[in-house]
């Protein structure tokens, strides 16, 4: 009986398969008034073309090959197909299919759809041709004119739906989210350079339910999510995250998560009647966790291979989460590789074993293997610590097969056909897989977001519409205390009086030298320190009690970039001269705007000039018209000598310059002494290292830095080059 109506179910699924229609979409067509559906006269409308493929009985709707601008044209599909008419989008041929969007999602498939594939498509979110600094310094502080381009690729609710072998990249908040979506997979999908200018948390994968529960089992033997066989790398948050109404701002990068996992919301009380699996995996180049998990029931995590050099990457971490409606049950953790640096956590799971133990369970872990992070718990078997090699063959190249020197098991790791699989995706999307090249310059992007506070320095008197001039600084340089003003932006983000922003350790310890070590002391008379290098979108006035830090090095220099805006100049300046030394006629632009103008009724552009390192003999700071706008220039206009009073002289040979090992002094004087300085004027006593020969002397120098330093023989000077 059971083989009698096995028979009739094939043969009506048999028949629906063959009675699926294929309909054609070219999302550039203008007017698809009169179209079939038909490759000669597609539809120009996905949503549209999937809805009368479910109404025809399901099949495929295929997008005709092509780069496609989908401005103003986000997929959102709410149609609901059967186990017997599912629908397939997918190009014409494979990887044949651009689509670029620049909209906050570009696939919503809503709670009603179903049965629905979206399969083999190259989705763009084009936040890689943006600038990224008007985003820091107006999109930071809710100026939504600023354009980002794409938000989320792909978002899931709805039922059965399946993201496959799909090319995601270059969108600024997440690539796939799976919401109040059931029996989802996610799979075989490459997804890189996400979440780089999201300002409030951007992942790769995550899985965050809003607000559906489910009170009933799942389908048994059926993953309520499962995400499975992709490869997601490089997806890093470079923006700090701020959330308004918490009051306070930590100038940190903590987001950028590449699959990340939060509670289910089920409140039931068992949380026993679903599972689910993140299995066969790559992960890397991330910069902060790369599988982060919270309490799920019967979670497998398996078969996942990762790797980071991230100071701040985590390989896999688990998080308690809301113990009151949500535990880790039967959790499973096999053969998975992880290398991380040796600072953070390369595979952490010890909430998720301790919580199926409490549960009466018995947690399966076997044949995982973390090179240098650490593991926890350090006493589980199946977790083992490996030190001082390399877990996989090439990472940085894109090769993520086990280092067979290791004589691990085959089982460890992303399995070999899953490998394979990747490799031709790679090939067919012409994908590069290697680090990302975007490091987050941590004083630059604090100081913008500071230079761009709404209304604060702006030069216009009374018009602070969100905060008062200009903040308190902590003591210890670490908090930034700001005044709220009344009005519909406090309203709006239910902000408490007052914001405290957490300053990057970077800034606040570059601000606490600059404060107390390079000005000996003299830093407790500014208000305010600020770095000379940032993007201000709007008028500054620099106050009289502030101190400007500008940096010159061999092979940059530090500048402020006003665009448009009017700035006016006041406090003292800094010139800050790192690993260079000046010569005469050359010059600095420090400051750009559109006109800059000084306050200091002194004579000079500011109060006082002063130069780390050095004493300044003649040089020349002034205004110049430059493009459009103007710029401080800084002219030497002399050599400017080192602090303790030593002018320069070429009249005494130093063969070789630069020099590693040791250099030569080719003179036939007799010397007293030969001294040599470093950049900050400070004698490095070489007594013991002088030997003579007969046109002069040799100096050993192989223990010292490389760098630039200063050789006094008599009266004379000459600069040394160390390498």
């Amino acid at each position: 009986m059971k083989q009698f109506y096995f028979s009739i179910f094939w043969s009506l699924l048999c028949v629906s398969i063959t009675a699926q229609t294929v309909l054609y979409v070219n999302p550039n067509i203008a007017d698809a008034t009169n179209a079939d559906g038909s490759l000669g006269n597609p539809y120009n409308d996905i949503a549209v073309a999937v809805e009368l493929a479910v109404a025809n009985g399901g099949g495929e709707v295929v997008v005709i090959d092509g780069e496609y601008d989908m401005t103003n044209k986000a997929v959102s599909i709410s149609t609901s197909a059967t186990v017997l008419t599912p629908v397939i989008i997918k190009p014409q041929t494979k990887a044949g299919v651009i689509l670029n969007f620049n909209g906050r999602f570009g696939f919503e498939f809503q709670n009603d759809s179903k049965y629905i594939t979206l399969e083999g498509f190259e989705l763009n979110g084009q936040t890689n041709n943006i600038d990224y600094w008007p985003i820091v310094s107006k999109a930071f502080w809710g100026d939504t004119s600023i354009p980002r381009n794409g938000g989320l690729a792909v978002i899931l609710d709805g039922q059965h739906i399946t993201i496959k072998d799909n090319y995601i990249h270059d969108w600024y908040q997440k690539g796939v989210e799976i919401r109040d979506a059931r029996y989802v997979v996610v799979e075989g999908n490459i997804i890189e350079n996400i979440a780089i200018t999201s300002l409030t948390g951007g992942h790769g994968i995550m899985r965050q339910q809003k607000g559906q529960e489910f009170f009933d089992d799942d389908l048994m033997n059926v993953y309520r999510w499962d995400i499975k066989e992709n490869l997601v790398f490089n997806v890093q948050q470079t923006i700090y995250s701020w959330v308004p109404n918490k009051g306070f701002i930590e100038m940190v990068i903590d987001e950028g998560k590449s699959i990340l996992i939060d509670d289910p919301k089920d409140t039931d009380g068992t949380q026993e009647h679903m599972s689910a699996r993140i299995k066969n995996n790559i992960i890397a180049f991330g910069s902060v966790d790369h599988i982060r998990l919270k309490s799920t029931p019967n979670l497998e995590v398996s078969h996942n291979s990762i790797y980071t050099e991230g100071i701040n990457a985590d390989g896999i971490s688990d998080k308690q989460g809301d113990t009151d409606t949500a535990q880790f049950i039967n959790f499973k953790c096999h053969n998975n590789a992880s290398q991380t640096v040796t600072t953070v956590s390369a595979i952490e799971i010890d909430k998720a074993v301790e919580q199926t133990i409490n549960g009466g369970g018995i947690p399966e872990v076997s044949g995982n293997y973390a090179m240098d992070g650490r593991i926890k718990p350090n006493n589980q078997s199946g977790l083992t610590k490996l030190t001082n090699s390399q877990l996989f063959i090439n990472p940085n190249s894109g090769n993520f097969r086990i280092n067979p020197s290791l004589n691990l098991p085959a089982s460890t790791g992303v399995e070999t056909f899953v490998l394979d699989n990747l490799d031709q995706k790679i090939i067919d999307f012409n994908v590069l897989v290697a680090p990302s090249v975007r490091k987050v310059d941590h004083l630059r992007l604090t100081q913008t977001i500071l230079d761009n506070i709404p209304g604060l320095n702006d030069g216009i008197v009374n018009n602070e519409s969100v905060f008062t001039d200009y903040g308190m600084m902590s003591t210890n340089h670490h908090t930034i205390t700001f005044n709220v003003v009344d009005g519909a932006w406090k309203t709006d983000t239910n902000s408490p009086a007052q914001q405290n922003f957490e300053l990057n350790p970077v800034y606040y310890e570059w601000y606490d030298q600059v404060a107390t070590n390079y000005l000996n002391n003299m830093g407790a008379e500014y208000e305010r320190i600020r770095w000379g290098n940032s993007e201000v979108m709007q008028n500054q006035n620099f106050d009289e009690d502030w101190l400007t830090v500008s940096q010159i090095t061999s092979d940059s220099n530090t500048v402020i970039n006003g665009y448009d805006n009017d700035f006016v100049l006041d406090g003292d300046i800094l010139i800050d001269f790192e690993n260079y030394i000046p010569e005469i006629g050359d010059e600095f632009d420090l400051i750009f705007a559109k006109t800059i103008i000084s306050a200091n009724n002194t004579g000079g552009l500011f109060d006082r000039v002063l130069f780390k390192g050095f004493t300044p003999e003649n040089y020349m700071l002034d205004i110049v018209n430059k493009d459009e706008g103007q710029a401080v220039r800084l002219t030497i206009s002399a050599t400017l000598s080192i602090a303790s009073g030593l002018d320069k002289n070429d009249d005494i040979q130093i063969i070789p310059n630069p020099a590693s090992e040791n250099f030569k002094i080719h003179t036939d004087k007799s010397l007293d002494s030969i001294k040599l300085y470093d950049l900050l004027g400070r004698e490095i006593n070489i007594q013991s290292k002088v030997t003579r020969f007969n046109q002069g002397y040799t100096v050993n120098i192989a223990p010292f830095d490389p760098g630039v330093y200063f050789v006094k023989i008599k009266n004379e000077v000459i600069r040394l080059i160390v390498n």
